[in-house]
């Protein structure tokens, strides 16, 4: 299992960015803006994911962003790449497969 998050976020009036790339059970986090520091981590909740799924981790995913209050809208392009879209009080998220 392989996916990358860039966060662009308001956090109690402070803003916060960075990426979260998984690969397998680990996962990477640092701030752009900081590009000394960094995190790297097994994550339990990876492999609890895969078998939850079952293989689909899409349907997965926006089952579980839909109980977050995120519905489905238009599908948007991101760095020239075709992404489902789902939105909702929170912000929004852009998922793709195939990359």
């Amino acid at each position: 299992m392989k996916s990358a998050m860039y966060t662009d976020a308001v956090e109690d009036g402070e803003k916060r960015k960075g990426w979260v790339v998984t690969y397998g059970d680990y996962q990477y986090l640092w701030d752009p803006d900081r590009s000394d520091e960094g995190l790297k981590l097994k994550n339990p909740i990876i492999t609890w994911i895969a078998e939850s799924s079952k293989g689909d981790i899409e349907s997965f995913n926006e089952s579980i962003y839909s109980k977050m209050g995120f519905g489905k809208v238009p599908d948007e392009t991101f760095l020239g790449k075709p992404c489902k879209v789902m939105k909702g009080d929170m912000g929004k998220v852009l998922t793709g497969t195939g990359y």
